[in-house]
């Protein structure tokens, strides 16, 4: 798995699916993943950190149903 790769196209879809992004009684906001994802994409945060935060993100999105655990999966295989 590309590392870069994968945050990107989780990027893309919670930008598109920003929408299902309900924190009314949590602190975990949309613009926080997509900032962990720049932060991914651009190079600041690598290697076993890189891939702790993607999996923290990952589970973000499909705990507020943001993309399913089959399609994160896809992610990470396809990248």
């Amino acid at each position: 798995m590309h590392l870069k790769t994968a945050a990107l196209q989780c990027k893309k879809v919670i930008k598109d699916n920003k929408h299902k992004w309900n924190t009314n009684n949590f602190d975990v906001s949309a613009e926080h993943c997509l900032d962990m994802c720049d932060k991914i994409i651009e190079g600041e945060v690598l290697r076993e950190k890189g891939h702790r935060w993607l999996g923290w993100l990952q589970g973000c999105m499909c705990a507020f149903n943001v993309a399913s655990l089959k399609e994160l999966k896809n992610i990470n295989y396809e990248s």
